[in-house]
């Protein structure tokens, strides 16, 4: 789970409860198993591919990196 996470992990996670909402990964079941899973470029990749990623661009850009990091 979140506590799970490294510090820059928790970060994203923090972010886009801020800009979705705190139940955002009950709509994100594929990001949700990826991270619990530590497969942080795939979880990336499901940021990539989303309306989210369409709408705030540079915020998750932002969140990509730090997942990658």
């Amino acid at each position: 789970g979140y506590s799970d996470l490294d510090g820059t992990r928790q970060i994203v996670i923090l972010d886009m409860v801020y800009n979705m909402g705190g139940n955002f990964y009950k709509k994100w079941p594929k990001f949700t198993k990826y991270m619990q899973e530590g497969k942080f470029k795939l979880a990336a990749n499901e940021i990539l591919t989303s309306k989210y990623y369409k709408q705030t661009g540079r915020r998750a850009k932002n969140n990509i990196k730090l997942l990658l990091s």
